[in-house]
């Protein structure tokens, strides 16, 4: 019997050494991190959250700047505030007139209508570079479309492109096949209309397209097809009423509806 315990202790002893054994085996499998490795971790644990939260900041940043989908070069940023001196003050049509900018906007101040004004970025001549565009808010009706001013970058500094009065309107047209143009509806009286259509590169607009109202050169049938602004219709195509009410009504219905932003918040 005592011979039977002994074998017993035995194995059991052999048994928790074999165990003992084993752990250390695989403690020493186990590489140690060093302190410098786990320096390095934690530096480039807080570098992915530096990095994390400064592009975060930087988007916030860009949307504050940001018309569309581009960011506003300050360029147009001066134009923006002039414009906003110019709601503000409430200049009169001689004022805007005497500094290049829309006297439209004067009127619509006049009327306390200033928060129908705003702005948009928008490339027109698909260049990758916006234009700064300034127009009127209501986008309900197609006659409401007005672009009131444009700017575009050249050499450094933003120049106009066109720009609006009561009797010399501009549009954006987006028609059905991707193409932009500009609109021009100007009235020189009840006698002499046009409806003049343009493309644009860089500050310049160039006629695709124009229908012209000329009762003075032929009050029976005062109505002509051009591909230039000159508005001398002794050199364009006369054609019936229906056809340029088509062509004319073929752009007003594409008249853009843009995103603006308002101008100056109340």
């Amino acid at each position: 019997m005592k011979k039977k315990v002994i074998m017993l202790s035995m194995l059991a002893i052999t048994a928790a050494m074999l165990t003992a054994c084993s752990d250390k085996n695989d403690a020493a499998d186990v590489p140690e991190v060093s302190q410098a490795e786990k320096s390095i971790e934690n530096t480039d644990t807080d570098s992915s959250a530096e990095a994390a939260e400064e592009s975060t900041e930087n988007v916030e940043k860009d949307s504050e700047v940001k018309g569309s989908d581009y960011v506003m070069p300050e360029e147009y940023q001066n134009v923006l505030d002039k414009y906003k001196t110019m709601i503000t003050e409430k200049w009169d049509v001689s004022k805007a007139f005497d500094e290049g900018m829309s006297s439209m906007v004067s009127e619509f101040c006049n009327m306390d209508a200033q928060d129908q004004i705003g702005y948009t970025l928008y490339d027109l001549d698909a260049d990758g570079q916006p234009e700064l565009l300034i127009g009127e808010m209501d986008t309900e009706l197609p006659a409401n479309r007005i672009i009131f001013d444009a700017y575009t970058l050249k050499d450094g500094n933003a120049v106009q492109i066109f720009e609006s009065e009561s009797r010399n309107r501009y549009y954006l047209v987006e028609d059905e096949a991707g193409a932009i143009l500009i609109a021009n509806e100007g009235y020189n009286g009840a006698a002499s209309s046009g409806w003049l259509y343009y493309t644009v590169s860089g500050d310049r607009l160039t006629v695709q397209q124009a229908i012209m109202y000329d009762a003075a050169a032929d009050e029976e049938n005062p109505w002509f097809m051009a591909y230039d602004d000159d508005w001398d219709t002794s050199n364009d195509e006369p054609v019936d009423e229906d056809m340029a009410q088509s062509v004319i009504n073929s752009y007003t219905d594409n008249y853009a509806k843009l995103d603006w932003t308002i101008l100056v918040q109340e």
